[in-house]
């Protein structure tokens, strides 16, 4: 690591006793996306900066400006690189004692997402091992986690109405299409398909041996 790095990172962490993490927390709820991204990336850096240099108390204000801002885009973001910076910024914050209870408060909500993305990157395997290591998170209740199926049918819009019924599922998609999945299995399949509406599946309904469907086309089939 260069000398200048540390000198700009001490410098932009220590004005006004940390008040750039401040900034950095209100700058991540921005409603523009290259705003937001831009506060994330330097975040990321000067988080991962701020435990190369001596403590001056400005830890604390990143970890009570930052913690629960990073971890909202783990759990929110869906740009896979967002996620990443998200993540190694979250792992400056392991070494910290004082961070450890907040960690625990969010261990179980965070650990699916991480177990998705140490495919991605070392570090999610690494605040993995962390995380089961804190004395203060339940391993059995992370472990207890169970992993959700997740299916991805944009080609055929937004899901608006599901119906379980005898082992299968059926879904109404906003292009009028209504498909029906066989779901015995881990991984549910297609079976069929069709589509009877021009517009949006709003709702599934059944009765004995019919299946009724309702659409933004102002029919009922």
């Amino acid at each position: 690591m260069k000398s200048w790095q540390k000198r700009v990172a001490s410098v932009l962490c220590n004005h006004e006793n940390g008040s750039i993490f401040q900034a950095l927390e209100e700058c991540l709820k921005s409603n523009s996306l290259k705003m937001a991204k831009s506060c994330l990336v330097l975040a990321t850096w000067l988080t991962h900066m701020l435990f190369t240099l001596p403590d001056t108390g400005v830890r604390d204000i990143a970890r009570k400006s930052l913690l629960e801002a990073l971890i909202n885009v783990l759990q929110s973001s869906k740009n896979l690189e967002e996620k990443i910076l998200a993540t190694l910024a979250l792992k400056s914050f392991i070494s910290d004692p004082t961070a450890h209870e907040a960690l625990r408060v969010y261990a179980k909500s965070i650990y699916r997402i991480l177990r998705k993305l140490k495919k991605y990157s070392t570090v999610a395997a690494d605040i993995l091992k962390a995380l089961l290591n804190l004395n203060s998170v339940d391993v059995t209740e992370l472990w207890s986690c169970k992993e959700v199926v997740e299916l991805d049918l944009s080609s055929n819009g937004e899901v608006l109405s599901l119906l379980y019924l005898n082992g299968q599922v059926l879904s109404g998609h906003a292009d009028g299409t209504i498909k029906v999945w066989d779901a015995r299995k881990r991984i549910p399949r297609v079976i069929q398909e069709t589509r009877e509406h021009k517009k949006a599946v709003t709702s599934l309904c059944s009765s004995v041996d019919r299946l009724y469907s309702s659409s933004l086309d102002k029919t009922i089939r």
